[in-house]
């Protein structure tokens, strides 16, 4: 159902997660409610105590539609993914919110004649709201978003069999461009998943992807393109065609590598054209320990995007 659901408002151009549109019906009222509070405090208006109320009550009812659709954003575009300390901070403060709030209103009365009470209660619904903001943004813009980097310099031609290949951040990719289409290698030291998306812009929205994990020896490849921030899904299931003419892989010392075989020119209208000597964006992801499945969310800390020369 709740796929049906942004399914359709991306027909309408809307990618993006829900839960920011609500969040600031709780975000606003609740600062709102502080500084009514501290104005009744300070200069002595014991009439704004109500709105300070007022306000509380309101973020206390967004409180659970925001909390609901961010949950269900979680799952729709990080899977419901365990690696990502901002979710779980989030989480956590979105509970201690709930307390906060339910006992500011439930304290009011107790408050007036107390209003110490009243003032500290909205400074750590304040606080507690700019956390949660802290959290939001680290996901999009902090110091664990994917890394962009420079790399083609780098590139060597030194690997047997004319594979040119470069390392980095503890990827090893390889690659060989011949008869029209492309030998890929990509290892990483993890037992669960590695992936490796193409594209121009470095989004994963847009690039070819192909990602890939070993299971008791035997390997499992898919041919998949990113149909949104986030978010990818098998070439077949969008009405493409599954380009990838060789797959395989390996576990071995900890490290699982994942080779494949496509056109350069894959026939599917959405994938990027490959051209030799063109730089394209490479994403290169894994899904951390025991992720041998292609759905678990590699974290923002789990992939790069490069600049590589072909």
């Amino acid at each position: 159902m709740a796929e049906l659901f942004y399914q359709l408002l991306g027909m309408i151009g809307f990618t993006h997660p829900l839960h920011p549109v609500l969040i600031t019906m709780v975000v606003g009222p609740a600062i709102a409610s502080f500084l009514f509070a501290a104005l009744a405090f300070f200069f002595q208006k014991p009439d704004y105590y109500k709105t300070s109320r007022q306000l509380t009550v309101v973020a206390f009812i967004f409180w659970f539609p925001t909390v609901a659709v961010g949950i269900i954003d979680w799952i729709h575009f990080y899977g419901g993914s365990n690696n990502m300390v901002e979710i779980n901070n989030k989480l956590v403060l979105a509970g201690v919110l709930f307390l906060v709030l339910f006992g500011n209103i439930m304290l009011f009365k107790a408050g007036q004649k107390k209003p110490l009470i009243l003032l500290l209660l909205t400074l750590a619904a304040t606080i507690n709201v700019s956390l949660l903001g802290f959290y939001g943004g680290e996901i999009v813009f902090g110091k664990a978003a994917p890394k962009s980097v420079e790399v083609s310099a780098e590139v060597t031609d030194a690997k047997a069999g004319g594979f040119k290949e470069l390392k980095q951040d503890g990827y090893d990719l390889a690659w060989k461009i011949y008869d029209g289409q492309i030998d890929v290698k990509l290892t990483y030291e993890t037992n669960g998943w590695v992936g490796f998306g193409i594209g121009k812009t470095g989004a994963m929205e847009g690039s070819h992807i192909v990602l890939g994990f070993v299971m008791d020896g035997k390997a499992v490849v898919e041919d998949h393109f990113g149909v949104g921030g986030t978010n990818h899904s098998p070439q077949t299931k969008i009405g493409a065609k599954d380009s990838l003419t060789a797959r395989g892989g390996s576990f071995v010392d900890g490290k699982t590598t994942i080779t494949f075989t496509m056109p350069l020119n894959t026939g599917n209208p959405n994938d990027p054209v490959l051209v030799e000597g063109e730089t394209f964006k490479v994403i290169l992801a894994n899904g951390g320990e025991d992720a041998q499945d292609l759905e678990s969310y590699h974290g923002r800390s789990g992939r790069i995007i490069l600049d590589v020369k072909l």
